[in-house]
């Protein structure tokens, strides 16, 4: 069994896995919905079990994110969000999928999410997400058509812990101080690194959910 589903609860397996419409594990269930984007099939719903209790998660937003390299558009990832709430903000539980349109290693995706948070004024060397730039080094080599798993669950106090799994299946669970989770999603809807993040971020204001 996936080590994450075995452990946490906040994710599901690989979207290469998938076989059918619906997903069912011990403690987490997904619905592939009908709707795409660039040939990526999206999640109509996500259903958590956590120590007994049932918790829903729907779709919040999708997109393409591309970036221009030389005079050509990249394809890199399509990206969705859900949560638990009426928003990602006021969510105690969210979770993000991106399923992967190239072959990405761990480093440009590490040097991406690090010019993201660089833009919006976060250094992903510092003391604060350091423990998120490691555990984005054991992601491996990530295939196109493979799914990176995110998941985000805060505290009142608006600190909480990220749960991110690598290529292999194992689960990190990075514990984080006040404030970074929500620093961490600025990455996606702070201020835009670059013209293809500013064409995601229009396309997930747009709400494009199944």
């Amino acid at each position: 069994m996936n080590t994450l589903l075995r452990k946490s609860g906040y994710f599901l397996l690989f979207s290469a896995f998938f076989v059918s419409s619906v997903h069912a594990a011990n403690i987490a269930q997904t619905e592939l919905g009908t709707q795409e984007v660039e040939g990526v099939k999206l999640f109509k719903s996500l259903t958590l079990t956590l120590d007994g209790k049932i918790t829903p998660l729907h779709p919040i937003a999708a997109g393409l994110r591309k970036k221009k390299i030389v005079l050509f558009w990249a394809k890199v990832y399509v990206i969705q969000f859900f949560a638990s709430g009426e928003n990602l903000e006021g969510s105690p539980v969210s979770a993000i999928s991106l399923t992967l349109k190239r072959d990405l290693t761990s480093t440009q995706i590490r040097e991406g999410f690090g010019h993201s948070l660089k833009t919006n004024g976060y250094d992903l060397d510092s003391p604060d997400f350091k423990p998120i730039a490691d555990a984005l080094r054991t992601l491996g080599n990530l295939k196109d058509g493979s799914t990176l798993w995110i998941g985000l669950a805060k505290n009142p106090d608006e600190s909480g812990t990220i749960y991110l799994e690598n290529a292999k299946g194992d689960l990190q669970n990075i514990v984080v101080k006040p404030g970074v989770i929500g620093q961490f999603m600025s990455i996606w809807w702070g201020k835009p690194s670059d013209s293809g993040m500013e064409a995601l971020q229009e396309e997930l204001k747009a709400k494009k959910t199944p």
